[in-house]
Formats: structure tokens, sequence, C-alpha cells
């Protein structure tokens, strides 16, 4: 993140085009991150849960709440303090192992939040960001667009249909390579054949 930062901060930079002109680019801006499982979770260090919502691995196959609550820097922060706080009462008991559980579940690390996050540098500098201006639309977790887990929830599939699907899926691929192998081995079965057909050929005609 630093370097867009210090990108951002000097006042960009005036760039050479290959048409010969030149074009200054003001700021260096992150419109997205297009990654899959398990490269988005590094990114936005979500575990299993949804990198965008708070909706848990088990609950990802059931239709959207009307009121699901987006992650943003701000109340991913606060989820985490509360947590925290939580897990150190003493006069509670099991509150360390609930407090872990439910930052698991849904996908809040107790540890340290994602290093993507924004939301120290924009409170020292409100213009001090690199997804955008607006903090609630413009952070890691909604920039992080997840095309498969999306799909599945808008068509409300049941788990026992989603896991034949992905395993339907996977299934799928090894037939595809499968199938490339079985030609490629055609193809040389074929080529050898015509050689020593070639090669029959030309013994004849020399005799």
């Amino acid at each position: 993140m630093e370097c867009y930062r210090a990108y951002n901060r000097k006042g960009g930079t005036i760039v050479p085009m290959q048409t010969g002109g030149s074009l200054y680019f003001s700021r260096a801006v992150i419109l997205a991150i297009y990654a899959d499982q398990p490269a988005a979770t590094k990114c936005t260090l979500t575990g299993s849960a949804c990198p965008v919502c708070y909706t848990s691995q088990s609950r990802m196959a059931e239709p959207p709440p009307p009121s699901v609550k987006m992650r943003t820097d701000d109340n991913m922060h606060d989820r985490r303090k509360w947590l925290l706080e939580y897990k150190d009462r003493r006069n509670v008991v099991g509150a360390s192992e609930r407090a872990k559980k439910f930052g698991r579940k849904q996908g809040v690390q107790l540890g340290s939040l994602s290093p993507w996050s924004n939301r120290e540098c924009r409170r020292a500098c409100a213009n001090d960001w690199a997804f955008g201006p607006d903090a609630v639309l413009d952070n890691v977790y909604q920039c992080m667009p997840q095309v498969i887990q999306l799909v599945l929830s808008m068509l409300h599939f049941p788990p026992l249909k989603v896991s034949f699907i992905l395993l339907m899926s996977f299934y799928s691929n090894v037939f595809i390579t499968l199938m490339l192998i079985l030609v490629t081995f055609l193809t040389l079965l074929c080529q050898y054949n015509l050689c020593k057909i070639d090669m029959y050929y030309f013994i004849c005609h020399t005799h």
C-alpha cells in the first residue's frame, strides 16, 4: 500500500505514451482486486467467511437477508475491538473461546486485520486513500469481487447442490485434461504409423 500512497503524495507523474505524447496521471487508484479463494482471503484475512460481507461459510448457499452487513475498514476494526474486549472478560466462563469461535465464523481476525486496510492513513489525512474517497464503498473488502460465491448465492442452491456442482466442476476439469492427453497420444501414434508406412514403401521401391 505504501507505494500507492507515496505516488499520490508526490502529486502523480507524467507518463510518456507510445504515440509520442505524454499523459498526466494524478493518482493511483485500486478499483478492484480480482482473486478467487484462497487468494482473496489472503488479502482480506477473513478466513472461510465471505470477504465482502459477514456471511459465514455455512450460510453462503442461503438467500441473503435484506439487512446483510457489508465489511468496511471501520466496522471491521470495531468488531475486532468488541471481540477482544469480550475475550478478556474474566467474569464470563468460556469468553475467550467464544470470542475466537465467533471471530472465525464471521471472518474477523483477533490478531490483526488486513494489511490492505486504509483506515489509519485515511484518519490521519482525508485525501490519503488508495481504493477511493468513500470509506464505506471504497475499501479492500468492497473491492474484492467473488464471482463463484456470488453466483451460487444468487441462484440459492442448497449446500448439497453447491457441493455437487463444485465436485462436478473438478471432475470436468480432470476429464478435459485426460481427453487432451488421449488426443495427444493418438496424434503421436498416427504419426508413428505413418512413418512406418513411409518406410515400408521406401524399402519396397528400393528393392
